[in-house]
């Protein structure tokens, strides 16, 4: 697990990102240039948590879900990807994938910051 801002990643690789000490809007400073938002994915689910402690997750929606049709009271996770592509390479792209609860970042503050080369050699 990464404490430290990668840099200059130059090849296909995943980091696991602690983003305690990362924090998400800082992902793309990472000496690459700069990147563009090329698009963004949210899955929904509805999160019941049972009396033993134990989560259960059920899918709701392929997006996020309107807060009209939220239920009161229940829990939602949203899992999200961000997709970037460098301004100097269009076949670099940075994917950052991270979950969140009631707006704030699950799963231990971790996210999963992904470099990859879609066309030709890295």
């Amino acid at each position: 697990m990464c404490h430290r801002q990668p840099k200059h990643v130059q090849r296909n690789a995943v980091f696991l990102i602690s983003t305690v000490s990362v924090k998400l809007h800082d992902l793309p400073a990472d000496d690459n240039g700069t990147y563009r938002n090329n698009g963004k994915r949210v899955w929904t689910y509805g999160v019941a948590r049972e009396p033993n402690g134990s989560v259960k997750k059920k899918f709701v929606i392929k997006g996020k879900l309107p807060s009209t049709e939220r239920i009161p009271g229940k829990q939602y996770l949203e899992i999200k990807r961000i997709y970037q592509k460098n301004n100097s390479c269009e076949d670099f792209l940075q994917l950052v994938t991270f979950a969140e609860e009631s707006g704030n970042v699950a799963n231990n503050d971790l996210a999963v910051l992904q470099y990859i080369f879609v066309r030709g050699k890295e």
